[in-house]
């Protein structure tokens, strides 16, 4: 069962922790341990009075997000719009921190909990109430076609930068089906969390990670650097 947490005047944070049992799936390897446990979150911002949301949606390994100073890098990359642009600038740092340490503590409160699938978090900001207030919401719907043009102009650079190749399987540089029999372990695209089949189409980084094409290409709609090491695509 989900349960909420305003931990702001203007700040509403829900959290569910799903269990193997939840879900449909393989039991036999979630028994086995092959399965770890997913961070699922979701950013929203919700118009005071009004029904508009603007949303922003990530799954990332649970593992890697105790920390609240790395959590608060990422969450920050979630952020629909700004948050700069959404509330009293004097609140947004300390609204960050807020978001971030809160996260943080749910995640290592899943430390070690038994057959859990992945916990799902969203936090929710209500921008706006009054007059005035929230038009940046409106600014943003009137943009959407020069704000597209940009994002598009960003991912193209990019991706233009990142190299496409056939995975043979891990430890398979060569042709043919060796590194595929040779290695055992299969890679996993970062951004999806979903392993590579052997002879499907990757593309490469320049720090030399792999992920799923059209992963990296939604990657790079909302942000410009490697999800795995960081590394800057852009100048």
């Amino acid at each position: 069962m989900a349960s909420a947490v305003s931990i702001s005047d203007f700040i509403q944070v829900t959290y569910e922790r799903v269990h193997h049992s939840d879900v449909q799936g393989p039991p036999e390897k979630a028994a086995a341990g092959d399965v770890e446990p997913n961070l699922e979150i979701c950013f929203t911002y919700v118009l005071t009075g009004e029904t508009d949301t603007i949303t922003n949606v990530a799954v990332r390994r649970l593992a890697e997000h105790s920390c609240p100073s790395y959590l608060r890098d990422f969450l920050q990359t979630l952020e629909p719009l700004p948050l700069d642009s959404m509330v009293d600038p004097e609140e947004v740092g300390p609204a960050r921190e807020m978001i971030s340490d809160f996260v943080a503590q749910l995640v290592r409160e899943c430390d070690g909990v038994e057959g859990l699938d992945r916990l799902v978090v969203e936090v929710v900001v209500w921008v706006g109430g009054e007059e005035g207030e929230g038009d940046v919401l409106q600014a943003a719907d009137d943009g959407d076609d020069e704000e597209d043009e940009d994002v598009e102009f960003l991912v193209q650079r990019r991706m233009s930068l990142v190299g496409e190749e056939v995975y043979r399987g891990e430890g398979g540089s060569g042709g043919g089906d060796e590194g595929a029999a040779a290695g055992e372990k299969k890679k996993t695209c970062a951004v999806c969390l979903e392993d590579a089949e052997v002879g499907e189409v990757l593309v490469r980084t320049p720090c030399v990670h792999l992920f799923h094409g059209g992963c990296l290409r939604r990657w790079f709609q909302t942000a410009g650097f490697c999800p795995l090491c960081r590394f800057s695509f852009d100048p």
